[in-house]
């Protein structure tokens, strides 16, 4: 099952706030039968504005967070 509306990426929108949450929500996702996550953050004048360089930081961030869990663990989520 693919989950195609997630706000997943910490601190860019009213989703996820730090990279534990964003965890704790890809566990959730995961024992909840999803096998992928489409990350789809808001973008709204005024209040959900964030630079596409800030945004690009949190998602390599991200992404090497998970490479480094997924090493350390094959019943991870991060995967």
């Amino acid at each position: 099952m693919i989950d195609i509306h997630t706000h997943i990426i910490p601190n860019i929108d009213d989703g996820a706030k730090t990279m534990e949450e964003t965890h704790a929500m890809l566990e959730k996702a995961k024992s909840a039968g999803f096998t992928d996550i489409i990350a789809t953050s808001h973008y709204m004048e005024n209040q959900y504005e964030v630079e596409h360089i800030k945004r690009q930081a949190v998602v390599e961030a991200l992404n090497r967070v998970m490479l480094e869990k997924r090493a350390k663990s094959q019943n991870s989520c991060w995967k």
